[in-house]
Protein backbone atom coordinates (compact mmCIF):
# COMPACT_ATOMS: atom_id res chain seq x y z
CA UNK A 1 0.00 0.00 0.00
CA UNK A 2 1.14 3.73 -0.62
CA UNK A 3 1.74 5.57 1.94
CA UNK A 4 0.59 9.45 1.41
CA UNK A 5 2.75 12.19 0.61
CA UNK A 6 1.62 14.67 3.46
CA UNK A 7 0.67 18.69 1.24
CA UNK A 8 3.88 19.98 2.89
CA UNK A 9 5.96 17.03 1.84
CA UNK A 10 4.58 17.81 -2.27
CA UNK A 11 5.23 21.75 -1.96
CA UNK A 12 8.71 20.45 -0.83
CA UNK A 13 9.37 19.09 -3.99
CA UNK A 14 7.55 21.94 -6.43
CA UNK A 15 4.41 20.15 -6.49
CA UNK A 16 0.86 21.76 -6.06
CA UNK A 17 -1.43 19.56 -3.56
CA UNK A 18 -4.46 20.61 -5.37
CA UNK A 19 -2.93 19.27 -8.43
CA UNK A 20 -1.10 16.20 -7.32
CA UNK A 21 -0.82 13.13 -5.35
CA UNK A 22 2.10 10.45 -4.23
CA UNK A 23 2.59 8.04 -1.66
CA UNK A 24 6.20 6.49 -0.59
CA UNK A 25 5.96 3.03 -2.48
CA UNK A 26 7.53 0.26 -0.35
CA UNK A 27 7.34 -2.57 -3.21
CA UNK A 28 7.53 -5.47 -0.51
CA UNK A 29 3.95 -4.37 1.11
CA UNK A 30 1.80 -3.91 -1.47
CA UNK A 31 -1.66 -5.83 -1.31
CA UNK A 32 -4.34 -7.39 -3.78
CA UNK A 33 -7.81 -6.85 -4.05
CA UNK A 34 -8.12 -9.70 -1.28
CA UNK A 35 -5.96 -8.50 1.26
CA UNK A 36 -3.21 -10.67 0.26
CA UNK A 37 0.32 -9.12 0.53
CA UNK A 38 2.42 -8.90 -2.42
CA UNK A 39 5.70 -7.37 -4.20
CA UNK A 40 4.72 -4.89 -6.75
CA UNK A 41 6.50 -4.34 -9.52
CA UNK A 42 9.32 -2.28 -10.13
CA UNK A 43 7.72 1.17 -10.88
CA UNK A 44 9.78 2.75 -13.79
CA UNK A 45 7.12 2.11 -16.82
CA UNK A 46 4.00 2.35 -15.04
CA UNK A 47 3.43 6.64 -15.45
CA UNK A 48 0.02 6.61 -17.50
CA UNK A 49 -1.39 3.84 -15.13
CA UNK A 50 -4.26 4.76 -12.15
CA UNK A 51 -3.73 5.29 -8.69
CA UNK A 52 -6.59 3.54 -7.01
CA UNK A 53 -7.47 3.83 -3.54
CA UNK A 54 -9.90 1.66 -1.34
CA UNK A 55 -13.05 3.00 -0.58
CA UNK A 56 -14.33 2.22 2.94
CA UNK A 57 -16.96 0.02 1.42
CA UNK A 58 -14.23 -2.34 0.07
CA UNK A 59 -13.87 -1.62 -3.53
CA UNK A 60 -11.54 0.75 -5.51
CA UNK A 61 -11.48 4.23 -7.00
CA UNK A 62 -9.81 5.96 -9.75
CA UNK A 63 -8.04 9.28 -8.38
CA UNK A 64 -5.51 9.82 -10.31
CA UNK A 65 -2.61 9.02 -12.94
CA UNK A 66 0.87 7.93 -12.45
CA UNK A 67 3.01 10.67 -14.13
CA UNK A 68 6.39 10.08 -11.78
CA UNK A 69 8.86 7.68 -9.89
CA UNK A 70 10.48 9.80 -7.98
CA UNK A 71 13.52 7.01 -6.91
CA UNK A 72 16.20 9.40 -4.86
CA UNK A 73 12.84 9.33 -2.36
CA UNK A 74 11.16 6.34 -3.08
CA UNK A 75 7.67 8.09 -3.92
CA UNK A 76 5.36 7.54 -6.97
CA UNK A 77 3.47 10.98 -7.71
CA UNK A 78 0.64 11.38 -9.77
CA UNK A 79 -2.00 13.59 -11.47
CA UNK A 80 -5.16 13.72 -9.37
CA UNK A 81 -7.94 13.20 -11.48
CA UNK A 82 -10.11 15.84 -10.72
CA UNK A 83 -7.95 17.87 -12.43
CA UNK A 84 -7.94 15.71 -15.59
CA UNK A 85 -12.01 16.17 -14.91
CA UNK A 86 -11.63 19.53 -14.97
CA UNK A 87 -9.74 20.17 -17.72
CA UNK A 88 -12.10 17.75 -19.96
CA UNK A 89 -15.14 19.78 -18.88
CA UNK A 90 -13.25 22.97 -19.96
CA UNK A 91 -11.84 21.96 -24.01
CA UNK A 92 -15.11 20.03 -23.62
CA UNK A 93 -17.98 21.78 -22.11
CA UNK A 94 -21.08 19.61 -23.39
CA UNK A 95 -19.59 16.63 -21.12
CA UNK A 96 -20.34 18.50 -17.94
CA UNK A 97 -23.20 17.03 -17.03
CA UNK A 98 -21.63 13.55 -17.59
CA UNK A 99 -18.96 14.33 -14.95
CA UNK A 100 -18.11 15.09 -11.39
CA UNK A 101 -17.85 18.49 -9.98
CA UNK A 102 -14.14 19.68 -9.44
CA UNK A 103 -14.80 23.39 -8.06
CA UNK A 104 -12.60 22.15 -4.88
CA UNK A 105 -9.25 22.68 -7.03
CA UNK A 106 -9.63 26.25 -6.95
CA UNK A 107 -7.87 26.50 -10.22
CA UNK A 108 -7.66 28.53 -13.53
CA UNK A 109 -7.66 26.53 -16.98
CA UNK A 110 -7.84 29.62 -19.19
Amino acid sequence: MLNPISPERLAALGLPYQLNMGGEFIRENMAKPDGTRVTAPQPPGMSGGGVWVRSEDGGYRLVGIGTEWDERNGMLIGTRLGLLIAMIKNRCPETAPYLRDCSYLNVSLD
